[in-house]
């Protein structure tokens, strides 16, 4: 009995020196050969951030073959990468240490550091540059001794009950590690969600489409081995809408197949001009096959107006930053889950400041319409505001299909309906510029019911290397018709041509006088050339103007005026005014048994009075005599 209660008491001081971990806990320790000096292989640096935080570029401390793990100044690894280059041209070109932190830099040459980076990078898709990391590991610096202790716990496995959302795209998925960033919000907002690639730097959906690529068996591969809850697809930048719409296609099957969900990442721009296409792309693709949009590029591009403080972008001005990370996975965790990221405790390697902000923008990103994107949405002349009433409808066109990724004719004949997403262009190369061959090109809008036209807009571009002719002398006319068969050229617009680059573009409008009723709009552009480069038609209108009438005259009268409807029937001629001597009173309002009434109480009142008269007269006759 004694040996079991001893045997006892050791247990519990042993359970109570070394509590029980919930996952496998790893204690090592490697030798540091220096500090603060430029990375050597086979060595072991260490590099400190100091009382305020320091930056080492990789050109100074040598980071060309080094991986890098950082931490903060309670040891916490905060982040972590490999490869910085030199190169202006790197997204990435130094690492930032915070205040009290440090960052170890080695090579495959340390094994312990190493076994700890492959597990904690095991799947993740990096290169030249590093990304906030959420693993559970931790280490401390003896200067006297030279040694880096590390203690690691595994990540929890997961379970059937846990989230797995599969990422498929190119750098503008990876970099700067969003995906880990989007699970680090998820946990913090108490979701279980793991996070798995299907990612290659510069590859696009139809190489993911196709079966016989490389990026289509990993895909196919991934997957066939794995079952996921959501999907999460994203093109690459150079992409039309009827690529990623001919990918988005193939690839659906595959993920229809696997039992997951799919979503579209809309990718960011490097401007607000440059969102205007994955607006539209990633919007209509999503639309078309009722697939939920995470919409980055608009939290990007609100972000670009209203924190300009913020650097979204990496070192090469393409690539997100740290930043650009963490704002494109808060739009995910709202517009996927519905969770707001506003006061998430998750905020990477931010400051508490800047990730606030990055919370709020990315809920104005998902929640707000993506009118910011759109050059002129009304037009105001006085105290009238005319709204652009011509964004989404259809319309016919008379130009031939241009075969490119710059057209506006799908493989079925059919618009794609550039010209009317409310999206113009802000260069002549990108892909929402819609392309018809002819040197007449014709688009007739269909605005669905009659509405008071007030203005119109376009534009037109040009290119001589590219073989799209100068716009300036393009001849564009606008016509309107309230039955699509009768058409009414109104005028010729005008507009002055800029230059950007080798791109020239004209923007053109037209204002008229008075608002005209018409249901149908057509535009005609003349070209000097056999290529109509356009992007956008914008209508500007409002409801309706009542149709002209007769106005109403007092009873017994006849207008001098007849109304556009009266007929001269004894001359069958329209619009011919009565003779003033006919008793025909035709275009005038008639009340007959009113007037009736009117006429008989007229008479007897007088023939009342002219009796009282004569009654009075002749007693007065009488009286005299």
């Amino acid at each position: 009995m004694k040996r079991i209660l001893i045997l006892l008491i050791i247990m519990i001081l042993i359970t109570g020196l070394f509590p029980i971990s919930a996952g496998a806990e790893e204690n090592m320790v490697t030798d540091i050969d220096d500090f603060n000096v430029a990375f050597k292989s086979g060595k072991t640096m260490v590099l400190e951030g100091g009382e305020s935080g320091r930056t080492f570029t990789s050109a100074e401390f040598s980071l060309r073959y080094a991986y890098i793990l950082t931490f903060d100044k309670n040891g916490k690894l905060i982040e972590g990468g490999l490869n910085l280059l030199a190169d202006s041209n790197s997204p990435q070109l130094a690492v930032k240490v915070p205040a009290g932190g440090f960052a170890a830099v080695f090579d495959s040459q340390n094994s312990v550091l190493m076994k700890y980076y492959n597990k904690i990078f095991n799947g993740v898709m990096i290169y030249n540059g590093t990304m906030p990391l959420i693993y559970d590991m931790s280490a401390a610096v003896d200067r006297q001794t030279k040694k880096l202790s590390v203690r690691f716990g595994d990540p929890v496995e997961p379970t059937d009950e846990t989230v797995k959302i599969l990422f498929v795209g190119n750098s503008s998925t990876y970099y700067s590690g969003t995906p880990i960033v989007f699970e680090g919000l998820c946990r913090a907002a108490g979701l279980d969600v793991k996070v798995y690639y299907c990612t290659y730097g510069s590859s696009n959906l139809g190489q993911f489409a196709d079966p016989n690529h490389d990026y289509g068996k990993a895909l196919r591969n991934k997957l066939n081995t794995g079952k996921y809850d959501y999907v999460v697809l994203q093109d690459a930048a150079g992409s039309s809408l009827s690529d990623t719409d001919s990918s988005v296609s193939t690839i659906l099957e595959l993920i229809n197949a696997n039992g997951a969900t799919p979503v579209l990442y809309m990718r960011y721009s490097t401007s607000v001009e440059g969102t205007y296409k994955y607006v539209r792309i990633y919007g209509q693709v999503g639309s078309k096959y009722d697939i939920t949009v995470m919409p980055s590029a608009q939290a990007f591009a609100y972000s670009l107006k209203d924190n300009k403080s913020i650097n979204l972008y990496a070192d090469d001005g393409g690539h997100h930053s740290h930043a650009g990370s963490y704002l494109a996975a808060c739009t995910w965790l709202y517009s996927l889950f519905d969770i707001s990221p506003v006061g998430n405790g998750y905020i990477a390697t931010l400051d508490s400041t800047t990730a606030t902000k990055l919370q709020n923008t990315a809920v104005k990103g998902c929640d707000d319409p993506d009118r910011l994107f759109v050059k002129e949405d009304t037009f105001t002349e006085g105290d009238v505001t005319y709204q652009n009433i011509s964004t989404g409808k259809p319309y016919t066109p008379s130009g031939e299909r241009y075969n490119d990724k710059w057209t506006d004719t799908g493989e079925d004949g059919k618009p794609l309906g550039k010209l009317t997403d409310g999206i113009f262009a802000s260069s002549g190369d990108e892909t929402n510029v819609g392309c018809y061959k002819g040197s007449v090109t014709s688009i007739t809008i269909d605005l669905g019911e009659e509405k008071a036209v007030k203005r119109l807009a376009t534009d037109l571009y040009g290119n001589s290397s590219w073989g799209v002719p100068d716009p300036t002398e393009a001849v564009v006319s606008l016509y309107l018709s309230k039955d699509g068969k009768k058409f009414e050229k109104i005028d010729n617009l005008t507009g002055d041509t800029t230059a950007s680059g080798q791109w020239l573009n004209r923007y053109l409008t037209l204002t008229l006088s008075e608002a005209k009723n018409a249901r149908y709009v057509r535009v005609e552009y003349s070209i000097p050339g056999n290529y109509c480069w356009s992007s956008e038609i914008a209508v500007y209108g409002a409801e309706k103007k009542p149709d002209e009438e007769t106005s109403e005259e007092p009873s017994g009268e006849i207008s001098g005026e007849p109304s556009d409807e009266s007929v001269n029937e004894s001359a069958g001629e329209p619009g011919s005014s009565l003779p003033e001597s006919s008793s025909d009173t035709s275009g005038q309002p008639k009340n007959k048994s009113g007037n009736t009434v009117k006429t008989v109480l007229f008479v007897l009142i007088a023939a009342a009075l002219v009796a009282v008269f004569a009654v009075i007269i002749i007693k007065k006759g009488k009286f005299q005599h």
